[in-house]
């Protein structure tokens, strides 16, 4: 993403919502290369372009109702729902005000805002890593 140009990743920052007075924690976002002037040295003001929560069992009602709802109507343009427990991966992406499902294309799953970036869920689950020659002919390097 940085080295495109595209914008930054962080993790476990800070975001403070419009809409909302309490702040959020993703456990990772990206923030495009438009919306950077929302970063500040501890806080995102505003939302982020692509948020990422990873589910624990303490957290399944916040992350898909509380956050989901606060993220959709923010304006976060995306929205992952990382879970470790059903291994299950849910891609959201706002048309207009609303979230809407994304699919997956066979066993891959891409983001709609970050060109290039796509989870193959088989992988994401598996307790055996692929090998990086393989990952690196699949990304065409």
């Amino acid at each position: 993403m940085e080295r495109r140009e595209l914008g930054v990743i962080r993790r476990n920052m800070f975001v403070r919502l419009p809409k909302r007075p309490r702040r959020r924690v993703p456990d990772i976002l990206f923030i495009s290369k438009e919306n950077l002037a929302r970063i500040r040295p501890t806080v995102v003001n505003g939302p982020p372009d692509l948020a990422i929560e990873i589910v624990s069992p303490d957290s399944q009602n916040r992350d898909r109702r509380e956050k989901f709802l606060e993220y959709e109507s923010s304006g976060v343009r995306e929205y992952w729902i990382i879970d470790p427990l059903s291994r299950t991966l849910d891609i959201f992406c706002l048309r207009g005000r609303k979230y809407r499902a994304l699919r997956p294309n066979g066993d891959r799953l891409d983001s709609a805002v970050l060109p290039g970036l796509y989870v193959r869920q088989k992988r994401l689950f598996s307790s055996r890593r692929p090998k990086v020659a393989d990952v690196l002919k699949e990304l065409g390097a």
